[in-house]
């Protein structure tokens, strides 16, 4: 049996260096601490992912914003429901569409997103949600990182990880890793979680 080949040693050690960070695990909640604001990365790309990602956002102490985007291969009330999911999460969107619609005529994702958020704000007005398109993956998320207000979060759902850490990186952000990997920011949000929250 394998797991009585690994010594307890070997454990300890892969544990006390792994670090949730973009180099360890890109696009898995990759939190960079920005100066004045924060970003964070994170490949959702469906509801459900869009939902756990909420538990975070929802709890940071500043502007929420939001770049969002969805692969086109998938149904037109998905489209929607990610638009509603982001009015709920966000204070700001930029709607983005991939740089591979995968069939879908390019505009009409973020046409369906639109919709899903004009449906919640239509429900539950609220005047600090605001939301625009940029289609274009790298300008939205460009643009969005120049806006950041202070204390912000700026959340990018990407198509291209690769290419949204880049995108980061190139602005140098501020390590708070005690390992100096970038990714791993503190960050001011509430810790008023429950176990299953975090």
């Amino acid at each position: 049996m394998l797991f009585r080949s690994i010594k307890i040693e070997h454990i300890q050690q892969g544990l006390s260096t792994f670090v949730a960070s973009a180099s360890q695990t890109p696009g898995r909640m990759n939190l960079f601490n920005m100066g004045k604001s924060h970003a964070l990365i994170d490949y959702a790309h469906n509801p459900a992912s869009y939902e756990a990602l909420a538990g975070f956002v929802r709890n940071w102490q500043g502007v929420r914003i939001g770049v969002v985007g969805g692969p086109g291969d998938r149904r037109d009330e998905d489209f929607v429901t990610l638009g509603k999911l982001a009015a709920e999460m966000f204070d700001q969107i930029v709607i983005k569409e991939d740089d591979d619609t995968r069939g879908r005529e390019r505009g009409n994702a973020a046409d369906l997103i639109r919709e899903g958020i004009e449906q919640v704000l239509s429900r539950v007005p609220d005047p600090r949600v605001s939301y625009e398109t940029i289609l274009n993956e790298t300008e939205a998320i460009e643009t969005t990182l120049d806006r950041a207000p202070e204390g912000g979060l700026v959340v990018i759902l990407p198509e291209s990880v690769t290419r949204a850490i880049s995108l980061i990186e190139a602005r140098n952000p501020i390590s708070d890793s005690p390992t100096g990997q970038n990714g791993t920011a503190s960050a001011p949000y509430s810790t008023n979680l429950k176990p299953s929250q975090v």
